[in-house]
């Protein structure tokens, strides 16, 4: 599961199927690997400030943060 965030803590959730090779799902077997693009539809005026990635339990696994806020 892939997430980002705007100023503000607002969510901001990935454009699945916008891109290609894009990344369509959330979940992949134990062991398996994928590789693909992920966007976000992100509202005029609006920056991303971190995208998350997290397990099926909702573990936080990694954050990606940006220093502009």
């Amino acid at each position: 599961m892939r997430g980002a965030k705007q100023v503000g803590g607002v969510a901001i959730a990935p454009a699945v199927g916008a891109v290609k090779p894009g990344i369509n799902s959330g979940q992949l077997p134990q062991g398996q690997k994928i590789d693909g693009h992920v966007a976000y539809d992100v509202p005029a005026g609006a920056t991303i400030t971190a995208i998350g990635l997290r397990d099926p339990k909702g573990k936080m696994l990694a954050i990606w943060a940006s220093g502009g806020h």
